[in-house]
Parts: C-alpha cells; sequence; structure tokens
C-alpha cells in the first residue's frame, strides 16, 4: 500500500514538472516572441525620433536566447528618407551629411530586459556588430535665409526622447569598412577604410549628462586596428594610402605602416595639368609610430599634440624639370615655420625622430635635356618643438632640425636649421658640415646641370653658415679641396656632350683656382648676400647662399669672360713688348 502510494506522488511530482517545463517553454516562446515583436516595432521608432525622421531603418531577423540574454539582429540597414530630406530642404534645414550603413550581422549579449521595456535605457554586457558597410557623404549646401522653420521640428524641445540613455560594458566592431566622401567648391575627397577590429571599453551614453571630454567617443578606452586606408580628393594629383593603423587610448600611442603619398598621373601629364615647373613629390613612410598622442585634446579642441614622433626608414624623391615654362607664383610666406604658423590645425610635437632615411632630388637641365641626381642616405636625426601654440612659442621660440647623414653614397654630411617661431618674416639659419667628396661622385650631376665635366677634385671640408628671412640670405663658406680640374661641355645634340678642349685648357689654367689653400697662401673664406626670388623655395635661397660663395672660392674672378679676355690682351702685350724689345717682325698679310 505505502509502494503504492509512493508511485502516486512521483507521478504526480513528475507530471507537475512536466507541466512546469511546458509552462516553461510556452513562456520562454511567448517571452521571445514578445520581446522580438518589442524589438521589431522600437528599433525604426528609435532611430525616427533620434534622427528627426531624416532616417529610417529595416531589419532582416531577430533571435532572442533567454538563457545568456543574448539577441542577434540580421540584416540592418539604415538610409536617409529621401522625402522627410525634401521637406527639409524647403526649410532650409536640410543636413549637409548623410549615411548609409549595412550591417549583416548585430549580436548583444546580457541585454537588461527591464530596461529594454521602459523604452528609455538600453544596457547590455556586450554588442558586437559584424562587418558593417558604413558611407558618408557630405555635400556643401548654401543656406536659405528666406526658408520658414519645419512645424515638425518647432516643438523638438518637449518631445519625449525614445532612448534616454545607452550602454555597453564592450561594443566589438569586426571588420568595419568606412567611405567618406566630402564635396564642396573645390571638389571631392574620398576617404576610404577596410577591416580591422574596433573595440570600445564602458561605452556610456546618456542625453540627460553632459559629455564627457574624457572619455573616447563615450568609452572609457579604446583599441583600433584598421588593416588599409586610402585617401584621394578630385583635381589633386596625389593618393594617399596607409596600413595596419593600430592605436590605444590607455597607452595613447598611434602607429602606422607604409604610409605612402604618391602621384596618380605619370610625369608627362603631372606636368600638362601644372603646365608651368613645379616639384613632383613621392614620400613613403614605412614605419610611423606616434607616442604621448593628445587625442582628448585633438577631439575636443583641434589640437594635435604629441611628445614623440619616429620616422623609422623615411624615403623622399623630389622630381623637377626646368623644361616645363617657369612658375609665376609668389612664394611669400611659405617657409616652413610660416606655414606651421599659418595652419588652421593647432600643432604641437615635441620631437620628431628620424633613422635612416633617404632623400633623392632631381632635376632635368633644360639645356642638356639631362638629370642630374643627388642622393642622400643613412639619414638620422630630429625635428624639435614643431608648434604653433602661443603658450609653448613663450616658452621656446625656436623649431631645431638636426640631421646627419651620407651625400653621395660616401661623403659625410651634417646640417642644422634653425628656425624663428615668432618672426612674420621667417627668419633662419643654416649650419652645416661635408667631408670628402670626390669628382666621381658628383661630376654626372655636373654635367647634366652645369654642363661642366669635373676631371678632379677632392673637397677634404666644407663648412657653411647661412642667415636670412624670405626676402634675403647671407652665405659664408669655406671648403678645402685640391687639384680641381674641369671640363666646360658642349651640347651638341639633346642628351649628348663633348669636350671643348681650347676653354678647358684656359679655365684650369687661367680661370679657376686648383686648391684652397693656394701654396703658401692662406685658407680662402668666402660670403655673399642673395635677395630672395619670391617665384623660388625655401631651398632654392639656402641653395644659392652655398653655391654662390663655392664658386667665388673657385673661380678667380665673377666674370669668366673678362677674366679669359683679360688673359688674352696680357698675352698679345706681351708679344709686342718682345718684337719691339728684339726687333721681331709682323707677319705681312697676304
Amino acid at each position: 500500500m505505502a509502494l503504492k502510494k509512493k508511485h502516486k506522488v512521483l507521478r504526480i511530482v513528475l507530471v507537475a514538472l512536466l507541466v512546469l517545463l511546458l509552462a516553461g517553454a510556452g513562456f520562454a516562446i511567448w517571452f521571445s516572441r514578445h520581446y522580438v515583436g518589442i524589438l521589431r516595432k522600437n528599433i525604426p521608432v528609435w532611430v525616427y525620433n533620434a534622427t528627426d525622421g531624416v532616417y529610417r531603418t529595416s531589419v532582416q531577423d531577430i533571435y532572442i536566447n533567454l538563457l545568456t540574454h543574448r539577441v542577434t539582429v540580421t540584416g540592418i540597414r539604415l538610409q536617409a528618407d529621401t522625402n522627410r530630406i525634401n521637406e527639409l530642404k524647403a526649410y532650409g534645414q536640410a543636413p549637409a551629411t548623410f549615411f548609409d550603413i549595412t550591417i549583416p550581422r548585430v549580436q548583444v549579449w546580457g541585454l537588461l530586459w527591464e530596461d529594454m521595456v521602459t523604452n528609455k535605457q538600453l544596457s547590455c554586457k556586450t554588442i558586437k556588430i559584424w562587418q558593417p558597410d558604413v558611407k558618408v557623404t557630405y555635400k556643401q549646401a548654401l543656406a536659405d535665409s528666406s526658408a520658414k522653420h519645419d512645424p515638425a521640428t518647432e516643438n523638438d524641445s518637449t518631445k519625449s526622447k525614445a532612448v534616454e540613455a545607452m550602454s555597453a560594458g564592450q561594443i566589438i566592431i569586426a571588420q568595419p569598412r568606412l567611405t567618406y566622401e566630402h564635396s564642396d567648391s573645390t571638389g571631392t575627397l574620398k576617404l576610404h577604410t577596410t577591416g580591422g577590429n574596433i573595440v570600445l571599453n564602458d561605452w556610456k551614453y546618456d542625453t540627460e549628462k553632459p559629455k564627457d571630454s574624457s572619455r573616447f567617443f563615450y568609452a572609457k578606452s579604446a583599441l583600433i586596428d584598421i588593416d588599409s586606408i586610402h585617401y584621394g580628393k578630385e583635381h589633386f594629383l596625389y593618393d594617399i594610402t596607409t596600413t595596419l593603423l593600430h592605436f590605444n587610448s590607455d597607452s595613447n600611442r598611434l602607429s602606422f605602416r607604409h604610409f605612402a603619398l604618391k602621384p596618380n598621373v605619370s610625369k608627362a601629364e603631372f606636368y600638362k595639368i601644372m603646365g608651368m615647373q613645379h616639384d613632383m613629390f613621392m614620400l613613403s613612410l614605412p614605419a610611423v609610430t606616434i607616442d604621448s598622442l593628445g587625442w582628448k585634446g585633438f577631439i575636443n579642441d583641434k589640437v594635435l599634440a604629441a611628445t614623440s614622433v619616429q620616422l623609422n626608414d623615411p624615403v623622399l624623391e623630389d622630381y623637377f624639370t626646368r623644361l616645363a615654362p617657369p612658375n609665376t607664383q609668389s612664394k611669400l610666406g611659405k617657409y616652413p615655420n610660416q606655414l606651421l604658423e599659418n595652419m588652421k590645425l593647432k600643432v604641437d610635437i615635441r620631437r620628431i625622430g628620424i633613422k635612416n632615411g633617404h632623400v633623392q632630388y632631381t632635376e632635368v637641365n633644360e639645356k642638356t635635356k639631362l638629370a642630374g641626381v643627388l642622393h642622400f642616405d643613412g639619414i638620422n636625426g630630429s625635428v624639435s618643438n614643431a608648434t604653433n601654440l602661443p603658450e609653448r612659442i613663450t616658452k621656446n621660440e625656436r623649431c631645431i632640425i638636426k640631421l646627419n647623414g651620407q651625400f653621395m653614397k660616401s661623403s659625410p654630411i651634417s646640417a642644422i636649421f634653425n628656425f624663428s617661431l615668432t618672426d612674420p618674416d621667417g627668419a633662419f639659419t643654416v649650419d652645416g658640415q661635408l667631408k670628402d667628396l670626390d669628382a666621381a661622385q658628383i661630376n654626372p650631376v655636373a654635367k647634366a646641370l652645369a654642363v661642366t665635366e669635373i676631371k678632379s677634385v677632392h673637397i677634404s671640408k666644407l663648412d657653411l653658415h647661412v642667415s636670412g628671412n624670405e626676402s634675403h640670405g647671407n652665405g659664408t663658406v669655406t671648403m678645402l679641396y685640391h687639384k680641381l680640374k674641369v671640363a666646360p661641355q658642349n651640347v651638341d645634340d639633346p642628351k649628348k656632350l663633348s669636350d671643348k678642349p681650347l676653354l678647358s685648357f684656359l679655365t684650369n689654367n687661367l680661370v679657376i683656382y686648383t686648391d684652397n689653400p693656394m701654396e703658401g697662401e692662406p685658407v680662402r673664406t668666402e660670403s655673399d648676400y642673395v635677395p630672395r626670388d619670391i617665384h623660388k623655395s625655401f631651398f632654392n635661397l639656402v641653395w644659392k647662399c652655398i653655391f654662390n660663395p663655392v664658386q667665388k672660392t673657385a673661380v678667380r674672378s665673377d666674370n669668366i669672360e673678362q677674366t679669359l679676355e683679360d688673359k688674352q690682351n696680357k698675352k698679345n702685350a706681351t708679344k709686342g713688348f718682345f718684337r719691339r724689345l728684339f726687333g721681331g717682325k709682323k707677319k705681312s698679310k697676304k
């Protein structure tokens, strides 16, 4: 009898458990469907209200897992409502920036249902967004002063906000894709990023509280990795690309690889478009690291600040041809320190380090049609106090660039550029030194650009000092050398030169100093004052302030033709003296 009672109780318990399980399953199904319905209904409403009806959204499907408090939303699409935009245009209130967003999948973990039901708060542990494709378009529009207010927006202040606060312990954005287009009167620029991951930790947004400037786009910390970035602009002859960008807001460090600025047209097309002489640049930065990046100041105050920027293995190439018509545009106000001062963006970079850099300058001569190439290799150095912040300039009014490396593969070279950050005329000084330069290193350049072959020379040391501003420069050079021998060239055909034997003989024996110092004479130090050509660059003035004293050091007279003529007249006068002395007869003309 007791056994039957036990079996009866067991059956009752099992039946009760089954009923509870069925009820629980039914409740779970009802609960899931209930909240799916809430989400389906509210997501478009939240977006519509938050954007003043400018955007509409749709979702393909929604899945809810009660046990893990996980919600999965697939096929999300957000687009601008063209009808609403046209309405706002009629009132002069249409936004200039538009978004078009496609997200294949979003998962939310740890969603607090009770907060969601209130329609006032969205709280969860984690949000993961897969492969979002975000298109942002900006089109500059002219303001219509006669436009009236849109009645639909006049009472915005009294509207109840759909969501007052949102928070997530972590937001993960996997493999994002961003396309940004900005159109204005100057043309259209495009920025395109692909791949990578973005992690935002402790993300909080509250419409009732002021924005916290200590947070990175509402997150306490952020890790950003972008696989590739491409920038281009209409009528801009260069493309800018970089890869493997990494940013850590906790360590304030930004790094990227393979930065490149390259022309997007051929040399011929470049000069056809420019229509005049112009430098054509190529810049490559294989590895860049920025430490103590002031991202808070950049986001809140538009100030780019960092304690250190390190450039490893940078390459700069400058191509210039004199076959194009002269450039008649004024370059006043375009010295490096003037450009820094007049930048719209505020900058404060304490130090820029350069390791193992390379600079190549190529110039095509209009007479020889040949290209002369100068190489600077193994460049190491630094740029200190690159700033246009008044409070920083008050403490230190000089920006100093120190560089050293190899000139033409093997000759040690060093230079110190000292720029004033307070002088509106761009005052500067340059001090430099070059050692152990031989004829073979510079002969190809001399033939191409100076139509002169350097047969022999060894420059043991060259010391230079240049000072100036945007109106003039002063250069002083001491060049120690020996066994200088040159051969002026004829330009027979384009890119083909030949010797001038007689002129070479006269030049080497009558015009140039073969050594400095000459035997039994003191060392020659030369100086020159150079008025600035407003159509030429900063480096052109520095070059002239060096070249002119070098020429004075090597040439006995500023006027070579006059020197040769004087020597020839003196030679003829000597012949006449000996004839008179020894009774020589002039040859009769037949």
